[in-house]
């Protein structure tokens, strides 16, 4: 989980999780409300991780596999994204 760059608290999974789901490239601290921004790096890492079970789609319908497992996949990976957040205090572009 992240910490605040400004007061230093970490924030729970939830607050991480809330702030990703806005889709908003500005990240406010639950605690002291300061504004950050998620890291370069770490938005590279999260989108690749949403990516991941896409690039895997080709292995589902090529063995059959179920429907059900594919959308656990994508789930397992909204789930984890929160733990791949890092923090910066300026918003760098993407790419």
């Amino acid at each position: 989980m992240p910490a605040c760059l400004h007061c230093g608290e970490k924030w729970t999974w939830k607050d991480t999780f809330k702030r990703i789901a806005s889709f908003k490239n500005e990240m406010v601290c639950p605690y002291c409300k300061k504004s950050q921004y998620q890291a370069k790096s770490s938005r590279q890492k999260t989108s690749m991780l949403i990516v991941a079970p896409s690039l895997v789609l080709p292995v589902f319908v090529l063995f059959d596999l179920y429907l059900p497992l594919l959308l656990l996949c994508y789930a397992a990976a909204f789930l984890l994204t929160p733990f791949f957040v890092k923090l910066a205090k300026e918003n760098a572009p993407l790419w």
